[in-house]
């Protein structure tokens, strides 16, 4: 248990005083996740020949613009430090193009080409490259406030479709939260409604797939003056200001005030969240090894003169074809005999072999079919 992190570890540090108390849940990491050392990056001279979901070249799966909320906006112009992702957001805002009250967004031609090319571009095509990616140390240079989407995309899960569906929803509940956070910061500085539910929804969090490209997104341009001032209002020429005003509104805020701002959609989210947390950590109480082998794409090694098994997970969709390897103690596998329960394993494993049995070993066991229910069915 001492391992175990919190839903609040995989979010910006900005949100531990805002949430509601169950991000504080713990749950295991996503350790076959490691963006430092990436499992399906290509770092061979011909990236053709390894699987077809390889990610090619150094930008890994950051081929995507994420959408930033204005509070968060404020927060990296906060930063004292001056790295690449404060000035490529200072470029953005000087730009005029796809930064507006509500936060800094997708360029509508980014989006073009990123909607044709979800399927085979992402994790392979740099033009797709996020802008605040850090070539030279090949990581995000603004991950201390990255967006929902950001913070809950795994490449791999350990509960496999469950810890799919959760991190889903774990998404789909911050993206209400930064919708509804952007917009009250623009009631709280006197936004006329009307002119915010247009902003929403041409190019804001609920800008509409078919929205037609102007000539200046086109060419990647300034928006035209007289739509800029419509937008910024009495902010124009204030960006930097509206921004920092925005943070220091949301910084102000407690998990009863998000709870008011998010209304009654944000309980059907923290309902959703808690019941897609549940099923995620579900782990019968007797696991027994699976006799007929496991459903799923699993590989078992055992090496009676090492005394290990080694097994071999195919993931998730995405990738399919660029296998987890792990290593477990075949003393340790046999102990899920269905005679024992799961926490007296843990200790038996400790005590008899010396190793330590992480909790997302056996989510991971457990989610790919390699240990099953030792219960029959209907007990």
């Amino acid at each position: 248990m001492n391992d175990y992190h919190s839903i609040f570890d995989e979010l910006p540090d900005f949100y531990r005083k805002l949430l509601p108390r169950i991000f504080s849940t713990v749950i295991p990491p996503e350790d076959m996740s490691d963006c430092a050392s990436c499992t399906m990056q290509c770092r061979g001279d011909n990236p053709l020949q390894l699987p077809e979901a390889a990610f090619y070249g150094a930008v890994k799966c950051c081929t995507y613009y994420p959408d930033l909320p204005n509070y968060l906006v404020g927060e990296i112009l906060r930063d004292k430090s001056n790295g690449l992702g404060k000035q490529r957001i200072l470029e953005s805002i000087r730009h005029r193009g796809s930064s507006t009250p509500l936060g800094v967004f997708m360029p509508q031609r980014y989006k073009v080409v990123y909607d044709a090319m979800i399927n085979t571009g992402f994790g392979k095509a740099s033009t797709l490259a996020c802008p605040y990616f850090d070539t030279e140390a090949e990581n995000c240079s603004i991950w201390k406030y990255r967006n929902s989407v950001c913070s809950t995309w795994f490449c791999k899960v350990n509960a496999r479709d469950k810890g799919k569906f959760f991190w889903e929803t774990l998404m789909n509940y911050l993206k209400h939260i930064e919708r509804s956070l952007s917009n009250f910061v623009l009631m709280e500085v006197g936004y006329d409604i009307h002119l915010l539910t247009q902003l929403n929804k041409t190019c804001g969090h609920d800008s509409e797939d078919d929205t037609e490209m102007t000539p200046e997104e086109v060419d990647d341009l300034p928006m035209r003056s007289e739509l800029y001032s419509q937008i910024w209002q009495q902010w124009e020429g204030r960006e930097l200001e509206f921004f920092a005003t925005a943070n220091d509104i949301v910084r102000q805020l407690g998990p009863d005030n998000l709870a008011s701002i998010c209304g009654v959609e944000g309980h059907m989210h923290n309902a959703r969240l808690a019941s897609s947390l549940q099923m995620m950590m579900y782990v019968p109480t007797v696991l027994v090894q699976n006799p007929v082998g496991s459903q799923f794409n699993v590989v078992r090694n055992t090496d009676s003169e090492t005394g290990m098994t080694e097994i071999h997970l195919l993931t998730n969709d995405l990738t399919y074809t660029v296998p987890v390897v792990f290593r477990i103690p075949n003393r340790v596998l046999a102990l899920f005999d269905g005679n024992c329960t799961v926490d007296e394993v843990v200790k038996d494993a400790k005590k008899e072999a010396g190793y330590v049995l992480k909790w997302e070993t056996i989510i991971k066991l457990y989610s790919y079919d390699v240990l099953i229910d030792a219960a029959p069915p209907g007990m």
